[in-house]
């Protein structure tokens, strides 16, 4: 925190002769990737007269970084889990040379930027490290992960059927969420009633596996967590950062936002019902944007924008319910819970 701060003061105050200093963190080990991102972007501050960037602003740096072979593959591996995953730089056979890394993280960010795409032309190769024993368990299990996408797929069914049947307990345990969810499957077993707290704390009190509650964090199946939240550079913005939640927020207050996701509305995130005139109804979050050009813009609770002119919403009335979805208990098992509930509070000293 001390250095970050120190990083930003630098740049805040434009002290140029630090410039080749601040330059030179790069070359070493990222305590964070907030810590990565001021100093990358301190560096351009400095290197340039201060201006308003672009919404680009953070890929260009980012792809800069990639493109340096001087840099670490750790380094590497910081930029490309920040790098927007559907940016053009991201191409299939950049994504297979990272896979092919002798790098254990980069490889495994490349198979969790391919997870996050939406091109259609990554299933193939994301079933391809699902098979490739020479990979770690978690890097195929993230690439089964992201193959509930594809369950429509014959060859993608194939594939996770197989790994259903693997001998490998990661990899068996994540093929059959993945066909669970992909499939609409139902959960059997007791489930107490989502404002029974108390029942669910001891329910969950075994702690779980919270590197596969990161893998469902991020699944394209599911939950999906992602398509709001984000989470250590990855993920959407239309709900609140979950970085920090462990370190913030008590491990009964995070399960409670999961069970009643209506219960405790930041401002911040409240929603609007919008009636327009042409009777058509819509529920979206309001996203801030400079000037006033007649025209609003939301994003819905799949992540999707829309933008309506201010002069066709004839009512407008704040929403008393979440965006975030009711009842998402359902479709999750205990060990779900249990594997989401500790990806999101690892390394918390919050009870």
């Amino acid at each position: 925190d001390v250095r970050l701060f120190a990083v930003r003061w630098s740049a805040d105050d434009c002290i140029v002769a630090l410039r080749d200093d601040i330059a030179k963190l790069l070359d070493g080990p990222q305590p964070s990737s907030r810590y990565y991102l001021a100093v990358l972007g301190a560096v351009d501050w400095l290197d340039n007269k201060p201006r308003a960037h672009g919404a680009g602003f953070t890929d260009e740096l980012l792809i800069h970084e990639l493109e340096n072979n001087s840099r670490s593959p750790e380094a590497h591996a910081m930029a490309l889990a920040l790098l927007s995953p559907d940016n053009k730089f991201l191409t299939i056979d950049r994504l297979k040379t990272y896979l092919q890394s002798k790098n254990q993280q980069l490889r495994l960010e490349a198979v969790r930027t391919l997870v996050e795409e939406t091109s259609p032309m990554r299933a193939h190769l994301l079933a391809e490290v699902a098979g490739d024993d020479r990979q770690s368990d978690e890097v195929r299990a993230t690439a089964i992960s992201g193959l509930g996408a594809f369950i429509d797929q014959h060859a993608v069914g194939a594939v996770l059927e197989a790994m259903r049947d693997s001998k490998d307990d990661i990899l068996c345990r994540e093929a059959k969420r993945t066909l669970r969810l992909a499939r609409g499957n139902s959960v059997s077993g007791y489930r107490p009633a989502p404002s029974e707290i108390a029942r669910w704390s001891k329910l969950l009190a075994k702690t779980g596996d919270a590197a596969a509650g990161r893998r469902l964090f991020f699944s394209p199946v599911g939950p999906r967590c992602s398509m709001c939240h984000k989470y250590a550079g990855r993920g959407g913005n239309v709900g609140p950062d979950l970085t920090q939640i462990g370190h913030t927020t008590s491990r009964e207050k995070i399960l409670t936002s999961i069970l009643q996701p209506s219960r405790e509305i930041a401002p911040d995130y409240q929603a609007w019902i919008l009636v327009t005139t042409d009777g058509n109804t819509f529920t979206g979050l309001r996203l801030p944007k400079p000037g006033d050009d007649g025209k609003e813009d939301y994003v819905d609770a799949a992540g999707k924008t829309f933008t309506l002119p201010s002069d066709e919403i004839e009512e407008r009335s704040v929403s008393d319910k979440s965006l975030m979805p009711d009842n998402l208990q359902a479709t999750l098992s205990i060990a779900d819970m249990g594997d989401l509930l500790s990806f999101l509070t690892a390394n918390s000293s919050l009870q």
